[in-house]
């Protein structure tokens, strides 16, 4: 039988922040803060982020865990260096043990 840690408050809930560019991502871990999200984890690269994700998996696989008593949210930037928001989204939704992570897309890009 798969345990599944119950969230029961912001504070609980376990994210992921990618983005590259410093200035928003300081921003954006202000307002978590802020609202109560103190437990997440910055990542300037979608590569970055994917290996620490495939490393939780091997983790989780190997426990009687589901994927989300230790990742809940992916905020991620579309454009990145090394691997970009789309691609980490395209493999965390193909991957089926992984199909239940939230992932939030966004972009600071403005086009006029």
């Amino acid at each position: 039988m798969a345990v599944e840690a119950q969230v029961t408050h912001r504070s609980d809930l376990r994210l992921f922040l990618v983005e590259d560019f410093s200035l928003i991502r300081a921003g954006i871990e202000k307002v978590l803060k802020g609202a109560g999200y103190g437990n997440f984890h910055s990542y300037v690269n979608g590569e970055d982020c994917y290996q620490e994700i495939l490393r939780i998996k091997q983790e989780v696989e190997a426990s009687e865990e589901r994927i989300r008593s230790r990742l809940n949210l992916l905020a991620i930037d579309i454009e990145m260096p090394k691997m970009d928001g789309l691609t980490l989204c395209k493999m965390v939704k193909e991957d089926p043990f992984l199909k239940d992570v939230i992932v939030v897309l966004f972009s600071s890009l403005i086009n006029g």
